[in-house]
Formats: structure tokens, C-alpha cells, sequence
């Protein structure tokens, strides 16, 4: 395919942090890999903080704003 890339779309899972249950919530992205899914989040939603889970595994792959604790 010209121009195409040979690199699979994954799933993953962004948890959107917030002070009350209204702004929080999670969202499906398809990305190359889980810094490019964190990218399209910011680009999308702006400056919320957030954390990339795998969407197979659920295992933390990046975080945005968030310490270790998930606050």
C-alpha cells in the first residue's frame, strides 16, 4: 500500500480525572501506540489530566498530570 504504514492500531483505554464523578470518565482511542494515544487525548479534550491504559492488559502505559496514585 503507498504510503501506508505497516504499524498496527491498538485499542486504549483513556481514564479522564476530575474532582467530581460528572468530569470523570473513560474513552476508547485507536493509536499506533500509547504516546501517540495520549497526544490525540490532549489535541481532542485539551489540558485534562489522564492515564492510558492498554486496552488488552488495563496496565498503566502513560500518564498525564497524574502522580502514581491516580490523583
Amino acid at each position: 500500500m503507498p504510503g501506508g504504514t505497516n504499524e498496527v492500531m491498538r485499542d486504549f483505554f483513556i481514564r479522564v480525572i476530575g474532582n467530581t464523578p460528572e468530569e470523570r470518565f473513560i474513552y476508547v482511542i485507536r493509536a499506533q501506540d500509547a504516546k501517540a494515544a495520549l497526544n490525540l487525548h490532549i489535541n481532542n479534550l485539551g489540558d485534562r489530566p489522564c492515564v492510558v491504559l492498554d486496552g488488552l492488559t488495563g496496565e498503566v502505559l502513560e500518564r498525564y498530570k497524574v502522580d502514581t496514585k491516580g490523583r
